[in-house]
């Protein structure tokens, strides 16, 4: 990995420089070394970006394979490239980048603190001067239940109807019970520790007795897969897991569920919580990175869209899910009022865009003017 993602950093390079180029903008530790490269060749005019959108990934390799990189020795140091003895790529594009951002605001504010910055947070500190954050956006055009091929029926903010259509077709696909009354659950998820995995197997009994369903989607660490077969097994007709990937049932969760969960213990971005809201499927999320940016929850702010997990735990999973069941049961006025004003969110890439030309205005201005 180290060889190839050096040579494709180095072609970058080599492409930029051909194209005559202002700026390039890097993505995660595979294109890291790239300011790296212009550095090494003082090719100094060209603006560089560098985006983190998991800093858990920072390309570390052992110090036997610098040879690879045909980078000067000197980048071999704890100013650069070398961290604990050996090789990480990921601090290059920090430190050698013009700007650093990530893909929202409070994940830019958390990577600056031991337990969100993965071993970087005293270096990403230095520079924080240099570094912001951004939102990502979504597909609008492929995320639109008044148009999407893939769900049982069309429905908008305005016509909910095909929404009903569309929860009966999934407990149908899903081997659920068919129950309009019963609160469906949806869950779309790399199965690891980051998002919360562990936290959603205890409340999973809890939702079956309480009369609710869920619908899985996902695979992962081999723990977590066969731990939700076995609660699939125990619940038949409550609980029903795919182990895997299906685009179309993706859609079709979205679409048909009535909430979301979405626990995660650190989320740089998210996207899921944008396309349940999009779909009127009502997101239940945690107080991180993007999770906090992007869902306006009940008690925050003017407009809610969703509901907040307090703490990253079990206990207060269980809380808020008790919360979103007596709301759908007991407060259909509020409940339909958090979906609709899900449904009218920009979650488009409309905003993102702007200020992403902004920031490269505002880069290549500073550059121009600092050769002046």
């Amino acid at each position: 990995n180290l060889e190839r993602f050096a040579f494709f950093a180095r072609a970058c390079v080599e492409l930029a420089g051909l194209l005559g180029a202002d700026i390039v903008h890097c993505n995660d530790w595979q294109t890291a070394l790239v300011p790296a490269y212009l550095r090494a060749l003082d090719m100094h005019h060209i603006v560089t970006i560098f985006t983190i959108h998991n800093l858990a990934y920072q390309g570390l390799f052992d110090a036997s394979l610098w040879p690879q990189l045909f980078l000067p020795q000197e980048f071999f140091a704890p100013w650069c490239l070398e961290y604990y003895g050996g090789i990480n790529v990921m601090k290059a594009g920090i430190v050698l980048s013009d700007h650093v951002n990530t893909v929202s605001a409070a994940y830019a504010r958390e990577i600056q603190r031991p337990e969100f910055g993965v071993g970087l947070d005293g270096l990403l500190r230095s520079v924080a001067h240099k570094l912001s954050g951004i939102i990502n956006g979504i597909d609008v055009a492929v995320w639109d239940p008044a148009n999407d091929p893939l769900i049982a029926a069309p429905f908008s903010a305005r016509d909910m109807s095909g929404k009903q259509a569309c929860k009966s077709w999934l407990q149908q696909r899903m081997g659920l019970e068919t129950d309009p009354c019963a609160p469906l659950f949806g869950v779309i998820s790399r199965l690891v520790d980051q998002k919360g995995i562990d936290l959603i197997l205890p409340v999973l009994p809890e939702l079956a007795a309480a009369g609710a369903q869920a619908a899985i989607l996902g695979n992962g660490e081999p723990w977590y897969e066969d731990r939700l077969r076995e609660l699939s097994r125990a619940f038949p007709g409550r609980v029903s897991v795919l182990i895997g990937f299906d685009d179309a049932l993706a859609h079709a969760i979205e679409a048909g569920c009535d909430f979301f969960i979405m626990p995660s213990r650190f989320e740089p971005c998210g996207l899921n919580q944008m396309i349940s809201m999009r779909y009127g499927t009502i997101p239940i999320v945690t107080p991180v990175g993007g999770l906090a940016d992007t869902v306006t929850a009940l008690g925050e702010g003017n407009r809610p869209v969703g509901l907040r997990v307090k703490a990253i735990d079990s206990y207060a999973l269980s809380q808020t899910l008790r919360e979103s069941i007596r709301i759908f049961r007991e407060d259909r006025g509020l409940f339909q009022t958090l979906r609709k004003n899900g449904m009218e969110q920009d979650v488009s890439w409309s905003i993102p865009a702007r200020r992403y030309l902004e920031m490269y205005s505002i880069q290549k201005d500073f550059k121009e003017s600092d050769r002046i």
